[in-house]
């Protein structure tokens, strides 16, 4: 395994390691080859890609940009079956020895909570600084939530779902339990996003749901998967 600077032909199995990742993870958003080639075509990022290959595949890459006198770090991924192993310290390392290489003022790390570089640990010479943003959301129109959650929670759910927001509802799937869950619009969006846990919700009765039995509860697990929102593209 080598870890080496990126080619113009490397481009598909750069990609090919981003869309394994985000079949396995929550938060990554699909980019487009027109992306693709904008992330590639950077003056701040020339000379800063680099790959893993192990014989001769690409299994992960990293990014990084300069300018300004600041040097940033921006993607660091590797197939999920080196997850755990010595790969992507490798790849951060070999691009923070590259960043360092411009003589920057200064090297940032950037990524949201749960991120697979965040996940890497603080490396050697950093130091953590509080969070400098905020992700907010609210909704406006429970209609349009409910029209939301209908298509994506059918996509998830085992058995028959009514969901009831602000006295409107809306029944997803069929057969199996049919269990009724009643909530407030805010709370169904935080669920659809990963950003609250079902289980602490019906605890705090933020969430209530009939009939009080075993199936129904399998219902809502399936609706409702537990999951740790972040997103990573770019920064």
């Amino acid at each position: 395994m080598r870890i080496r600077s990126m080619r113009t032909e490397d481009l598909d199995g750069v990609i090919k390691v981003y869309e394994a990742r985000t079949r396995v993870s929550v938060g990554l958003l699909r980019r487009d080859r027109e992306r693709w080639k904008m992330f590639r075509g950077m003056k701040e990022t020339r000379r800063l890609w680099v790959v893993a290959e192990d014989r001769g595949r690409i299994v992960g890459y990293g990014f990084g940009a300069y300018g300004s006198g600041s040097a940033d770090m921006g993607d660091v991924f590797w197939l999920p079956e080196y997850d755990g192993s010595a790969l992507p310290f490798k790849i951060r390392d070999e691009l923070l020895r590259r960043l360092r290489s411009r003589k920057p003022a200064m090297v940032n790390i950037w990524g949201m909570s749960g991120s697979l570089l965040l996940s890497l640990g603080v490396p050697p010479g950093f130091m953590t600084l509080d969070a400098v943003g905020i992700f907010m959301a609210g909704v406006t129109d429970a209609g349009l939530l409910l029209r939301d959650a209908k298509r994506i929670i059918g996509k998830r759910v085992r058995g028959s779902l009514k969901i009831t927001v602000k006295g409107r509802s809306v029944r997803i799937g069929r057969g199996g339990d049919n269990v009724h869950v009643v909530m407030d619009a805010d709370v169904l969006l935080g669920l659809l996003l990963g950003l609250r846990e079902l289980t602490k919700d019906v605890n705090l009765g933020a969430v209530t749901f009939s009939p009080q039995a075993r199936g129904a509860v399998k219902v809502l697990e399936s609706a409702f998967p537990p999951c740790k929102f972040w997103i990573e593209d770019g920064w």
